[in-house]
């Protein structure tokens, strides 16, 4: 009988720990920022948005450019990408839906709460 306590309690403090850290976890998301430049040969606009990653479980450190499907602007427009390519100087090349190709370029990714 004495054995069976200390077991029924390390089994509550790991159970008490494991939902803490859900409750901790889900607080938080991260939000990848990019430079987007519309047309980008021809234009001289740049828009710094955020952006969605085509995996949202990608790692920050790991993922680039070619995993954008969509970009958000501050008044609410979005443009969904079909795919990206590398491009010039760290930027990516970037067809929308809509056939109109951007220069999009990574700015950063934070953590931010929900």
């Amino acid at each position: 009988m004495r054995t069976i306590v200390p077991f029924a309690l390390i089994y509550f403090v790991f159970f008490i720990l494991f939902i803490a850290y859900g409750l901790y976890k889900d607080q938080y998301e991260y939000v990848t920022y990019v430079y987007a430049y519309p047309d980008y040969e021809n234009s001289s606009k740049t828009y710094h948005v955020s952006a969605e990653m085509i995996s949202k479980e990608c790692d920050p450190n790991e993922c680039d450019g070619t995993n954008i499907s969509k970009i958000y602007f501050n008044n609410g427009g979005y443009i969904d990408f079909k795919g990206c390519t590398g491009g010039r100087e760290g930027g990516y090349q970037c067809v929308s839906k809509e056939g109109d190709w951007w220069e999009i370029v990574y700015d950063k990714t934070e953590k931010i709460r929900k």
